[in-house]
């Protein structure tokens, strides 16, 4: 019994292999003989036939062989039935009956395989002293593992036979022990209940995929970058492997390859319903949301991936890039940050000298102002590429956040010698320059940023700064008027999200005035020229007066008083602030002259006001020194107060504007009476730096989308 089962395996592998028709047709008259032996044991062969000849339908290549091959089937069948009413059992007999089967076949078809035998493959001519027999306990361990595998027989353990196995199959004479083994088999196969719905392929399916033929083949294609072939051998490995997890998750990798992602979470649909717990598709999953740019998709089903023990070599680098764009959907949304930074760190741990990692947390370390770390992961890049000119400006700008121009400068300058068009780099040397009172030589880097980008605006916003630290008022107008001419006001109101109708009601309307109203390049701070205030009050027009490129108020009556708006709406309250007054006193006209500054507080509950007076005696400290900051040495709430500079007697006086600096235990509250106009004014803080300017260099999009990487997949499956 046991050979009648090695003979319907092999029967049925060579139909699956069957290159003619005379291999079929001796193949289905062996299948039909079985089923004749025993109809309960070998009553497969019928469906059998049925998916053989639907293989062949499916198959554009054999298109009109299923026909044929049914026809061939209905012939034997009627031929085999003819010949069975007249053969026996006897061995002699049935041999003799066998050979005449070759009379009903054609003349083509006919091959001399008695008289003659040939090596099926390479037509060599054996002699008969050539062929060896082998015991049929040797073909027998050979198939069983194939056997087992496609689940047509049980394992020997459950069999209880191993030593039948192992010792018994002597002789293949002992046919009282073969049909008592194939019975045992019978009664304990009822209880497996193989999967009907195998195909002809699913007999020698192996249980290693990664041992398949058609499977190393997808896997070369796919690392050939043949995606379209690597579909269609996958799509037809499903037709035969209707359950197949890692097939599925290959074909959702193919589309991800191929941009198609609604087709890839098609198959990772099915793949997860096979296995909820791998962590395979999953991964592939978030990585797929991550090129869609569903960062928020993409982390949940990355931690999905990672609950489920995912061994994945970029994992880690992966789950960091998306919590990091998330956050920079967020506006630097803190928790995001902390994730990015520990996956990208726990990454690390693995690959010290991964570039990616490297620059990304010293980008995150830098936006949570930790300076010192940041600049540590810069060293750790430069010590892995010190010609990387972004890397070397970049370092250049954390350097100056924390106010090492001088050393700033030196790594703005290895960058200009790698790259010495990079108008970026020139213009923040020149900034460091300007800060660092080296005027000459920031005026040197503007004016060559403005050769190689003539309408840059920040070089001409640096120009008019600079020229007014060295009080060259004629280059100073010109480089103003060139910052209005190219909107540079615009920007900065676009950067600090001013709109136009913001401080109207303050009367201020000019773009740049508005700017430097609003409080966000310096803490707590904030400018109110005067000149805004003749937009509220016609009647000053008189007493208005341009002086190189601002308009100021100027007292040269008796008596004068200015009201100033209210503005404890658009400050912060519950806080102190400090008052400061940028006057210039060109001349003392009168010894009964004097200057008072006035709070005055009007509530439901209580009225009060505060005064500081300045005499003659004072007003001749600051006469003829220019323009000066005087500090109202009081603090004040900003709430419901109103402001008042009273004069009285002859005097020559501009005011420019007052400034209100909130109480945070860093402002002394001491008189300086030289204006530092040309460290508020620095815009260095605003500007954007080497990541914002370069994103697609710093963040290479490329690079992010490249790191689920195909072994990855192959390995985990």
């Amino acid at each position: 019994m046991t050979t009648f089962g090695l003979c319907y395996y092999l029967a049925i592998e060579s139909l699956n292999k069957a290159p003619s028709s005379f291999i079929q047709f001796k193949t289905i008259e062996i299948l039909l003989y079985l089923r004749n032996i025993n109809n309960q044991v070998f009553l497969i062969i019928e469906m059998d036939f049925d998916r053989y000849a639907q293989k062949l339908n499916e198959n554009n290549s054999t298109k009109g062989f299923t026909e044929e091959f049914q026809i061939l089937v209905t012939f034997v069948k009627e031929k085999w039935f003819n010949d069975f009413r007249v053969l026996n059992y006897d061995v002699g007999k049935r041999k003799n009956k066998y050979l005449k089967h070759h009379a009903y076949l054609n003349e083509e078809q006919t091959c001399n395989i008695i008289d003659q035998k040939k090596c099926p493959e390479c037509r060599k001519k054996i002699e008969g002293n050539d062929i060896k027999y082998l015991p049929q306990v040797s073909i027998y361990k050979n198939l069983y593992s194939k056997f087992f595998e496609s689940g047509r027989v049980l394992s020997s353990n459950e069999f209880k036979c191993s030593e039948i196995i192992n010792n018994q199959y002597n002789s293949d004479s002992d046919d009282d022990l073969e049909i008592e083994l194939m019975l045992t088999k019978k009664n304990k196969i009822d209880t497996v209940k193989p999967n009907l719905n195998m195909s002809i392929k699913s007999i020698f399916q192996i249980k290693n995929l990664k041992r398949h033929p058609t499977y190393k083949i997808i896997v070369e294609e796919l690392y050939k970058s043949n995606y379209k072939k690597a579909e269609y051998l996958s799509k037809e490995f499903l037709k035969t492997f209707l359950t197949n997890y890692p097939i599925r998750c290959i074909l959702a990798y193919i589309y991800r390859c191929l941009n198609h992602y609604e087709q890839a979470h098609l198959y990772l649909n099915e793949a997860i319903d096979l296995k909820e717990k791998n962590p395979i598709a999953y991964f592939i999953r978030g990585e797929v949301f991550f090129r869609q740019n569903k960062y928020e998709a993409a982390i949940l089903y990355l931690n999905a991936s990672k609950n489920y023990k995912a061994k994945i070599d970029n994992f880690n680098i992966i789950l960091g890039n998306s919590y990091l764009i998330t956050a920079e959907s967020y506006i630097h949304t803190g928790n995001y940050l902390s994730n990015a930074l520990y996956y990208y760190t726990t990454a690390l741990q693995n690959n010290p000298n991964n570039y990616l990692c490297i620059k990304n947390c010293a980008y995150i370390y830098e936006k949570k102002k930790d300076y010192s770390n940041s600049l540590k992961m810069l060293e750790r890049f430069l010590n892995l590429n010190k010609e990387d000119s972004l890397i070397l400006c970049y370092y250049g700008e954390i350097l100056s956040s924390i106010g090492k121009y001088s050393k700033a400068i030196s790594y703005f300058t290895n960058a200009n010698i790698i790259d010495p068009e990079n108008i970026h780099n020139l213009n923040k040397r020149a900034i460091a320059y300007y800060i660092y009172y080296k005027y000459d030589m920031a005026l040197l880097d503007l004016n060559k940023v403005i050769q190689l980008d003539p309408l840059n605006s920040i070089a001409y916003y640096y120009k008019w700064l600079t020229y007014n630290a060295m009080k060259n008022t004629s280059n100073a107008i010109e480089a103003f008027e060139k910052c209005t001419e190219l909107e540079f006001w615009s920007y900065l109101c676009e950067v600090c999200k001013i709109n136009d109708n913001d401080f109207v009601e303050l009367g201020i309307v000019n773009k740049f005035n508005k700017y430097m109203y609003k409080d966000l390049f310096i803490i707590a701070q904030k400018i109110y020229f005067i000149s805004n205030f003749i937009n509220l009050d016609n009647k000053l027009y008189k007493f208005q007066e341009n002086d190189s490129n601002r308009i100021y108020i100027i007292f040269r009556n008796k008596v004068f008083n200015l009201n100033l708006p209210r503005i404890s709406k658009i400050v912060k309250n519950n806080n102190d602030y400090y008052i400061i007054w940028r006057i210039n006193i060109k001349e003392i006209l009168s010894e009964d002259c004097f200057v008072k500054f006035i709070v005055k507080c009007e509530k439901d509950y209580s009225n009060w006001e505060q005064e500081h007076i300045l005499e003659y005696k004072d007003l001749l400290k600051f006469e003829r020194l220019g323009w000066i900051e005087y500090i109202f040495p009081h603090k004040i709430s900003l709430v419901n107060e109103n402001w008042v500079i009273e004069t009285n007697g002859f005097a020559d006086m501009q005011i420019d504007y007052v400034r209100f600096i909130l109480d945070d235990k860093t402002f002394d509250g001491q008189q300086s009476y030289i204006s530092e106009m040309k460290r508020l004014l620095s815009i260095h803080s605003l500007l954007p730096n080497v990541p914002e300017v370069f994103k697609r260099h710093y963040f290479l999009r490329k690079e992010m989308e490249s790191l689920l990487e195909l072994k990855d997949i192959i390995r985990c499956l």
